[in-house]
């Protein structure tokens, strides 16, 4: 079913696939006993609700045909998923994927927001914590660009030690000035992180 339900989403990507189109699209990839179970969703479901939601048909399937202990295996890993030595993005990726497979597994979008700052690794956590972000799409963004941004400090420090061919990182006591790039990068970073601060999301 977690399968199943991944693939239904990377079709309905590849697709541009409207949110009203998603469950009609669904359907058609059910077999043998879950069209079966459709048909009698359908035949019990109120002709005077609403169509229903992809989180709603989500919702029912992933209960009548996912298992108890899978699911309870999938939200004990969800509880302990953390970013570990992976880049922003594959732990987003991990993230998102059990999110989506696991109806209520976040309250709402600022829970999947904290939820997803927990999981980051101690020193992008630190740097997150203090911007106090609202939503998703803002967490992940900021963590993106924070980590591009220590990515390019280390590679200048790791250029410079080479070119002089020193094996320990430069302290701030070393009398060694950073490159051009550095101090920019550092002054955007500073500047970035007030502006975020002071803004009311």
């Amino acid at each position: 079913m977690e399968m199943w339900i991944d693939s239904m989403k990377t079709l309905f990507e590849d697709l541009y696939t409207l949110k009203r189109d998603k469950v009609h699209l669904a359907v058609h990839y059910l077999k043998q006993s879950a069209k079966i179970w459709w048909k009698d969703v359908k035949r019990d479901r109120s002709p005077s609700l609403p169509p229903m939601t992809w989180e709603e048909f989500r919702g029912l399937i992933f209960s009548a045909y996912f298992p108890d202990s899978e699911k309870m295996k999938l939200q004990e890993r969800f509880r302990k998923l953390r970013q570990g030595d992976r880049s922003v993005r594959q732990y987003e990726q991990e993230f998102s994927r059990i999110v989506h497979c696991i109806p209520n597994v976040v309250r709402d979008d600022k829970d999947k927001a904290d939820c997803f700052v927990r999981g980051l690794r101690p020193d992008l956590y630190k740097d997150m914590l203090v911007l106090k972000l609202q939503t998703f799409a803002k967490v992940l963004d900021r963590a993106l660009w924070i980590e591009q941004g220590n990515t390019f400090l280390r590679d200048e420090r790791e250029a410079y030690y080479k070119k002089k061919g020193k094996g320990r990182p430069m302290s701030a006591h070393d009398g060694r000035e950073p490159s051009r790039a550095s101090k920019w990068l550092v002054r955007v970073l500073t500047q970035e992180m007030r502006l975020v601060v002071n803004v009311k999301w």
